[in-house]
């Protein structure tokens, strides 16, 4: 009964991220340590850590872009 209870609550759980931009460059990818808008779309897209510059994706993420960024 308990096990039944878990599996129809987990579905419903959204594991996310927050991936926050830390560069203002397009161009770059994992060539530096900040994090790109275009890596963090990347990593939110693959749900991992494809560039090592931004949070790993994981589900539905939310991509933060600092003001002055």
């Amino acid at each position: 009964m308990t096990a039944a209870i878990i599996a129809a609550v987990l579905p419903s759980i959204g594991w996310a991220a927050t991936i926050t931009v830390t560069s203002g460059s397009t161009d770059e990818l994992g060539t530096n340590s900040s994090c790109s808008l275009r890596e963090a779309i990347i990593n939110a897209n693959n749900d991992a850590a494809t560039y090592a510059d931004c949070t790993a994706g994981s589900g539905d993420d939310t991509i933060s872009i600092p003001a002055g960024t």
